[in-house]
C-alpha cells in the first residue's frame, strides 16, 4: 500500500477524507492500471482540494527506480510539472480560483521493502563467511526494485473568491503526459457528487450542482 502524504491542516484533512470516501465508491485506489490516473476533488466553502494519483508509467514511461541521469531528470521534470498546477488544471475564470498549495511525490512499493532489506543486511553483517548469501540477497533486492510498482501523487489546494460561480474544471494534463490515456475524475461538494472518465478529446469536468 502506498504511503499517503500528510495534509497541511486539519480542515484539509477533513476534506480529503471525504474525497477518499467518494472515490472508493467509484474504484479501488490501488488497482494500479497503466494509462489510468485518478483525480479526486472536494469543495467546501471557498476551498477546493484535489488529489492526483497514477502509476509512474503514465508520467515517465517506467516504474522501476530511476537509474540513468536521463531517467532521474525525467522524474525531477515530472515532479516540477505536477507542482505547476496552472499548466494542468483550469477552473472557469468567473470563480476566481487561486492555487494556494501544491506538492508532489514519487511513491514506491519498494520503500517498505527497503526498510526490511536494511534490517536484514544489518543482521547479516554480524556474521562472517556468508558472502554467497550476500550475493544472492543483493540479486533479490535488485529484482524487487525492478519489479515493484511505483506511482506519482500530487495534492493541490485552491481558494476561490466566488465558489458559487464555479462551473467546470478543464484538465490539460494530457498535453504534458501523453501516456495518461484516461483520468477518472470525481468531485463532491454542496449538492454535488459527480464522476467522469476524462480523455484528451473530452477533458472538461462539469462542476455545476
Amino acid at each position: 500500500m502506498f504511503k499517503k502524504l500528510l495534509t497541511a491542516s486539519m480542515a484539509t484533512t477533513t476534506i480529503m477524507a471525504s474525497v477518499a470516501m467518494a472515490a472508493s465508491e467509484q474504484r479501488q485506489l490501488d488497482s494500479h492500471e497503466h494509462g489510468v490516473t485518478l483525480l479526486n476533488m472536494a469543495i467546501e466553502n471557498n476551498v477546493i482540494v484535489m488529489e492526483l494519483e497514477g502509476p509512474a508509467m503514465n508520467f515517465v514511461g517506467f516504474e522501476y527506480e530511476a537509474q540513468t541521469d536521463e531517467q532521474k531528470a525525467a522524474v525531477m521534470k515530472t515532479l516540477a510539472t505536477l507542482n505547476d498546477a496552472d499548466l494542468l488544471f483550469q477552473f472557469n475564470s468567473e470563480a476566481d480560483c487561486v492555487l494556494e498549495n501544491a506538492r508532489s511525490a514519487r511513491l514506491s512499493e519498494a520503500d517498505d521493502e527497503d526498510g526490511h532489506e536494511d534490517d536484514h543486511e544489518a543482521h547479516e553483517d554480524e556474521h562472517d563467511g556468508h558472502d554467497d548469501d550476500h550475493d544472492s540477497h543483493d540479486e533479490h533486492k535488485d529484482e524487487v526494485a525492478e519489479a515493484s510498482h511505483s506511482e506519482f501523487r500530487a495534492d493541490y489546494e485552491y481558494k476561490c473568491a466566488k465558489t458559487d460561480r464555479l462551473r467546470e474544471l478543464r484538465v490539460t494534463l494530457f498535453e504534458y503526459f501523453p501516456l495518461t490515456i484516461e483520468i477518472e475524475a470525481s468531485a463532491i461538494g454542496p449538492a454535488l457528487q459527480t464522476f467522469k472518465e476524462l480523455a484528451s478529446n473530452d477533458r472538461v469536468l462539469n462542476l455545476k450542482p
